[in-house]
């Protein structure tokens, strides 16, 4: 019997008695053990923050956020709104098997429900299968013919390899292994998931969120004065009469209006325009490219096909 599943033991206070068949308990518990660090090593990994599907502030996390506020959550709803994915997912994916092959059918999804998809022959849920970094499958030492295989990614340095001689302690192995960390390595800020979120300023969850309210107003045929007071809450009005020229609307606007600062707004109505403009322009220009690759877009960028 190893020492691990000997300390182990020791540690859960297993007895051990003679109508016991020890070898079906030592093998139940390396089996535990190894599925454990399995798990460990395995979990993936996402650049952004992963979605939260649990009852909402029960559950905290350092990497994770309400699925509600959680960009991977807003990528699938402006997708849902992209005019040429609706075409793709009606024809069934002619036209672009590869895109309709990431997202599947859509139109009738929750988020929840279409980011559990099991993908990749089972192996994956589809969120993770889209947007998670790619994993090692290695949870332990490995042989000459598995450092082979991964000879493409250490030439390219997406993998760094240490030598460990089995002649070392293992306190002098780890002090080892902690100066070459300290010293030598650095981490990749990049992302090789198959889908990216870009991360900006400009581009955080509140204004995509507020974005894609626009979009759905303007869908609604709201004006862009219209649209902004409604994401502001404030009450608008029509003014039936004079119109300050042929097309205008004149409105007024009821309440105190501030701004991101708490700063009181003179011209409500001029704000609350350009605030429909700009929410608005956005959000159109993120739904109209998302099946593109490409999200977050600010309000003017080029975009190049991803996929």
């Amino acid at each position: 019997m190893s020492a691990l599943l000997r300390t182990y033991i020791q540690n859960t206070n297993i007895w051990w008695c003679s109508y016991f068949n020890t070898d079906t308990i030592v093998l139940s518990i390396y089996t535990t053990l190894t599925m454990a660090k399995l798990k460990a090593i395995r979990t993936r990994r996402f650049k952004g923050k992963h979605p939260l599907f649990t009852q909402r502030g029960v559950e905290t996390s350092t990497n994770g956020t309400w699925w509600e506020s959680n960009f991977y959550y807003l990528w699938f709803e402006y997708m849902k709104r992209n005019p040429y994915y609706d075409k793709v997912m009606k024809n069934e994916g002619k036209g672009n098997q590869k895109l309709y092959r990431n997202f599947g059918d859509i139109r009738n999804k929750d988020f929840k429900t279409w980011w559990n998809e099991k993908v990749d022959n089972d192996r994956q849920r589809r969120g993770e299968f889209l947007f998670a970094e790619p994993s090692l499958e290695f949870a332990d030492f490995i042989n000459y013919e598995d450092a082979i295989s991964l000879k493409d990614e250490i030439e390219e340095e997406r993998i760094k390899v240490i030598a460990i001689p089995t002649y070392l302690s293992k306190e002098d192995v780890m002090k080892r292994i902690k100066i070459i960390m300290r010293d030598n390595y650095e981490y990749d800020k990049g992302s090789r998931a198959r889908l990216k979120i870009k991360l900006s300023a400009r581009n955080r969850e509140t204004e995509m969120i507020e974005s894609l309210k626009a979009y759905d107003l303007w869908k609604k045929g709201l004006t862009l004065t219209e649209i902004g007071a409604e994401l502001r809450g404030w009450k608008i009005i029509r003014k039936k009469g004079t119109v300050w020229r042929k097309g205008d609307t004149v409105y007024d606007i009821e309440g105190v209006g501030t701004n991101k600062l708490g700063e009181g707004i003179a011209d409500k109505v001029q704000y609350a325009k350009a605030l429909g403009f700009r929410m608005t322009t956005k959000g159109r220009r993120n739904v109209d490219n998302i099946h593109k690759g490409v999200f977050p877009l600010p309000i003017n960028k080029s975009v190049s096909q991803k996929n």
